[in-house]
């Protein structure tokens, strides 16, 4: 930092941002990612044995069920009251 007289013969404080450790630090991270990149997106080829099996029918994965607990300890299921007991 350097100092600066002012008019009325006090110092002040010139403060002004060193971006030299901000720029060291972008390039390390642009050298970073630019030597991990590559690597992501290389993979391993598979050959997959071919197979003469039927596929397994899919199931109705658009049926939902909502569990609901309140704060009175009431335990719902789809709307419908459930007991514990």
């Amino acid at each position: 930092m350097s100092m600066q007289t002012n008019n009325g013969g006090g110092r002040s404080v010139l403060s002004e941002i060193n971006v030299t450790p901000f720029v060291d630090v972008m390039l390390v991270l642009l050298v970073i990612f630019m030597v991990t990149t590559p690597i992501l997106y290389q993979g391993v080829d598979v050959d997959l044995p071919k197979t003469d099996s039927q596929p397994i029918p899919s199931l109705d994965r658009e049926r939902k069920v909502v569990v609901t607990l309140n704060s009175a300890g009431e335990i719902f299921i789809d709307k419908e009251q459930f007991s514990l007991s």
